[in-house]
């Protein structure tokens, strides 16, 4: 398994050297500033598919030193190529670990949580690829101690299912649940969201319709890219962080010489 990830990331990185002075010459023709939005899930020194803390805090001084970190409140209102980071899911280990890095470097950032993880209802460690199977997730007062310090939330639905995949009915029932329960336990209104899985075929027009009818304002996928003041607000993309970037691979990411991911991701929804 950790094989066939190492022979992948060599791939793509290979892909990047090709991929990099085509992005360049499409950003030399741009005129508008870039808003990017990381997405991490797991910051971890004890398990394999989870960022190390060490790392994680390299990548961030970089960032501070290099970009302007915002949080997602009005995403798309910046004057300068901007940066967002964001972390999926709830893990326990985001207070741990990546909490006490963010607050160190004064830098906001959004965690979208599957309600029903934290209330111990449902285990998503156990969904899908198993990718963090063993994790914990975040407790109702870590929550609130974080909300203090420059760390926002947003839902990712009670359950974590493919939106598209279920009943109109029960895909608003896992985003007015998961709303309600943050909204309990912040004492505010919660306006952002991130899409389960998140790529075009999991969401759809009556995702979004349920969204704007309970007060989201700010909905983000998996689509690789940045964003600028034509992106809609409801579908923002994102670049993932993972255990296997490098730093020259998380730079890489950043500066845009990964963004044939999208390209891919793209022609894989088509098919």
């Amino acid at each position: 398994m950790l094989m066939t990830t190492l022979t992948k990331q060599k791939i793509k990185r290979w892909l990047a050297k090709i991929y990099y002075p085509i992005f360049l010459l499409k950003a030399k023709n741009k005129n508008c500033f870039r808003l990017i939005i990381l997405m991490y899930h797991s910051i971890n020194s004890n398990h394999p598919a989870s960022v190390r803390p060490k790392d994680f805090e390299k990548q961030i001084k970089w960032l501070k030193d290099n970009y302007s970190i915002v949080n997602l409140w009005d995403p798309l209102n910046f004057q300068e190529d901007s940066v967002a980071i964001t972390f999926d899911d709830g893990y326990e280990d985001n207070f741990i670990y990546a909490f006490p890095i963010l607050k160190k470097y004064n830098c906001p950032a959004t965690i979208f949580v599957t309600t029903g993880f934290i209330k111990k209802e449902t285990d998503i460690t156990k969904q899908g690829r198993l990718t963090y199977t063993g994790l914990r997730p975040l407790t109702s007062e870590q929550i609130l101690e974080m909300s203090k310090d420059k760390i926002s939330f947003g839902s990712h639905t009670h359950t974590h299912p493919v939106l598209s995949k279920i009943s109109f009915g029960q895909a608003a029932s896992e985003i007015i649940q998961s709303k309600k329960f943050l909204e309990n336990i912040l004492n505010k209104s919660i306006t952002l969201f991130a899409y389960p899985n998140g790529q075009r075929k999991d969401f759809n027009a009556s995702t979004q319709s349920v969204l704007r009818q309970n007060g989201f304002l700010v909905a983000l996928s998996t689509i690789w890219g940045d964003n600028n003041k034509n992106t809609p607000q409801l579908v923002l993309r994102r670049i993932r962080v993972d255990a296997e970037d490098s730093f020259e691979d998380f730079k890489n990411k950043i500066l845009g010489g990964w963004d044939f991911v999208g390209i891919w991701q793209a022609l894989k929804s088509w098919l």
